[in-house]
């Protein structure tokens, strides 16, 4: 998580007119106590005192499997961020055979993503899904994925090197299409853009639910939308979050997120 993006999502005015943005922080990965203590300590030491006060910052465990969000904690949320992970969807999510045993997997974060996502929708509150997150939601309105794009497909994988700085592993290393008409182009005003790439698997089959946005310059579905939701939704399989300040597109997707949320808030 890159503390650029809540700071990004409310303008400074918003501070000195006591607005105040909420935030859920859901760690999935394990172990979960040190990650929790790591990851509060570092958004309080790299925001200033009054950004602070103006963040409302609720961190919630999520153990095992039964342990899902309660609902009044999303009551009191103004937008949802779905990250990007290291872990996989597990296949039997729509239905596949692995095909490789020593995919990582997170089932816990699987069974408590998808019951997130319907809630989130019905709600109306505004989502952005990155990466791993952009490959639940295909899942979550009945699509499929490759497991491994370079084994499955004649897609490029993007997989990174472990070895490189994340300078290196985050930089630029393929174009998106972005579709006339869709709605990252109406808040972009792109039709085209450079982007980060780290994913060895990718959309499949795209849920008949969800409308593409942007393409890989080899065809693979990049971005998306929910055809009939009422509120905010931007699904992209990119990293937006890594060094925004340097993508006109990024800086828009988080703009235009931040405004939804400011809205949901008011309303």
């Amino acid at each position: 998580m890159k503390l650029i993006l809540l700071k990004k999502i409310f303008n400074p005015e918003d501070i000195a007119n006591g607005f105040v943005a909420r935030f859920l922080l859901v760690p999935f990965r394990h172990p979960i106590p040190p990650l929790i203590d790591s990851e509060r300590k570092i958004i309080r030491d790299n925001i200033s005192k009054q950004e602070r006060n103006a963040i409302n910052l609720t961190i919630r465990k999520l153990i095992d499997q039964n342990d899902d969000i309660d609902q009044s904690i999303l009551n009191r949320m103004d937008g949802f961020l779905l990250t990007g992970s290291l872990s996989n969807v597990h296949p039997d999510q729509y239905d596949k055979e692995i095909i490789n045993h020593e995919m990582l997997l997170d089932e816990s974060r699987d069974r408590s993503v998808f019951k997130m996502i319907q809630s989130i929708i019905q709600k109306e509150m505004p989502l952005l899904a990155i990466c791993r997150g952009f490959q639940e939601m295909n899942v979550a309105f009945g699509g499929s994925l490759y497991q491994n794009l370079e084994l499955q497909s004649d897609h490029q994988g993007h997989d990174f090197d472990r070895d490189a700085s994340h300078e290196q592993q985050y930089g630029f290393s393929h174009q998106v299409d972005i579709i006339e008409g869709s709605m990252l182009h109406k808040i972009s005003g792109l039709v085209n853009a450079d982007v980060n790439s780290l994913h060895t698997q990718g959309v499949n089959d795209l849920s008949d639910q969800l409308e593409v946005n942007a393409l890989s310059d080899h065809g693979l579905v990049e971005a998306f939308t929910i055809k009939e939701a009422k509120g905010f939704n931007l699904s992209v399989q990119w990293h937006p979050e890594w060094q925004p300040s340097k993508s006109e597109l990024s800086l828009t997707i988080f703009n235009a997120f931040g405004d939804a949320c400011r809205a949901f808030a008011v309303r």
